[in-house]
């Protein structure tokens, strides 16, 4: 045969041959193209979330002002049957907001206070008021000791173990992914995943009563916890109440909160406990650290955002904004 017959046949298989890598390229360019512009209604999604966030947090601060408003948000932190949450339409998508008070927890940088700007001083009242929640919530003494003094050494600025429980760097750095303690407050709470002693199921039980600012304080509001939750007050009579005695104080808060400390310690289930004036002073009725939720929702798109609010002396203040749900 002709190799000359042969060549309309080897044409036909080239052009064939060509037509495919040339779909084959249209193909990958057209999912290159889509997957652009999915990255371009994301992150414009994203970038028109978090301005909404920024309004909200001004509708929050303008709402913060008034006393009024912070006792019914902290109401409001104590029970489920008070809605504290706001919620409406944008070009963006549906804007869902909750405000939260956050004095209804145990602040983790009270452990340790500051003497002067070089030398720290350990709060054994806040480190007992720690043990003693970790005791009413079962968990094991040793380990609670083992988790307070290596929280205490996480948060100051010295590089000697608090006792031998504690753990400084030579701890942290001999482990298999090493890591060094970051000798200041914290910043998040799930950072004290990290600590030693620390583990799954004890973070899972001491979450729900933990939480960081940024101060040293202790300032309890007792008309921010919530009767799901009364462990706190448990630890404050230093295990001297049963988990339904506490509960009870909670569920027979007055209408419109306690007016006082003194109103708290008159319930009945306060009689005949020796309670520590230094543990009494951690409890008030006032709060001065806030947390605005915000869900922002557009068809198959989610932004989750929080912020978090302080009450200062020239009114109220973020001092943090987070991404995502805390673990």
């Amino acid at each position: 045969m002709d190799k000359r017959e042969s060549l309309p046949g080897i044409a036909l298989i080239l052009s064939l041959f060509i037509i495919t890598i040339v779909s084959s390229i249209g193909v990958m360019m057209s999912n290159q193209t889509q997957q652009k512009v999915k990255f371009h209604i994301y992150e414009n999604f994203f970038s028109q979330a978090y301005l909404d966030l920024l309004s909200l947090e001004v509708i929050g601060k303008e709402y913060l002002k008034p006393e009024q408003n912070r006792l019914q948000i902290a109401l409001a932190s104590s029970s489920e049957s008070i809605e504290n949450s706001l919620s409406f339409e944008t070009e963006n998508g549906r804007v869902f907001g909750n405000f939260y008070d956050k004095n209804n927890c145990f602040n983790v940088n009270s452990l340790v206070s500051k003497i002067n700007n070089s030398q720290d001083r350990v709060s054994r009242i806040n480190s007992q008021l720690l043990k003693n929640l970790g005791m009413s919530l079962e968990i094991p003494e040793y380990d609670m000791d083992i988790i307070v003094s290596s929280l205490i050494d996480w948060i100051d600025t010295n590089s000697t173990p608090q006792d031998t429980l504690g753990a400084e760097d030579i701890n942290y750095t001999a482990k298999k992914n090493p890591y060094l303690p970051t000798n200041q407050l914290i910043v998040d709470l799930p950072e004290i995943r990290n600590i030693n002693g620390m583990n799954d199921e004890i973070y899972k039980q001491l979450k729900p009563y933990l939480c960081v600012h940024p101060s040293r304080e202790l300032n309890i509001n007792i008309n921010a916890l919530s009767p799901k939750y009364p462990h706190l007050i448990i630890a404050i009579t230093e295990n001297q109440l049963d988990f339904y005695s506490a509960q009870n104080v909670l569920l027979s808060k007055p209408y419109g909160g306690y007016k006082s400390t003194k109103e708290f310690f008159d319930m009945p289930e306060f009689d005949g406990l020796a309670l520590s004036g230094s543990i009494r002073e951690s409890l008030s009725t006032q709060s001065n650290y806030y947390e605005i939720d915000v869900e922002i929702t557009n068809g198959s798109n989610t932004y989750d955002l929080i912020s978090k609010i302080e009450i200062t002396s020239t009114g109220p203040k973020v001092y943090m904004r987070k991404i995502g749900k805390y673990l």
